[in-house]
């Protein structure tokens, strides 16, 4: 029995959500319960992260929990401001 590894399995659901309100809260509200987050966006999304209040408050939350944070995108001329602040 030693010898066997008991691994849980995990359900894995997909959910649509509509609506900008509706997004932003689903999104807080997963950030609000992750212990990593990693995100992959097109070149046009970091502005969110700073713009949306809700979005970057949870970020900051998220980092002072110690939540591992990874964030991949392209860095272009214009969203370099964001990728050194």
């Amino acid at each position: 029995m030693d010898n066997i590894r008991m691994t849980e399995k995990k359900k894995t659901t997909t959910q649509i959500v509509q609506g900008s309100d509706k997004v932003v809260d689903s999104l807080v509200q997963i950030m609000q319960k992750a212990q990593r987050i990693n995100i992959s966006v097109d070149s046009t999304r970091p502005s969110l992260a700073k713009e949306f209040k809700q979005i970057r408050d949870a970020f900051i939350d998220a980092k002072s929990r110690g939540v591992t944070i990874r964030y991949i995108t392209e860095i272009t001329e214009n969203n370099v401001s964001y990728a050194k602040s």
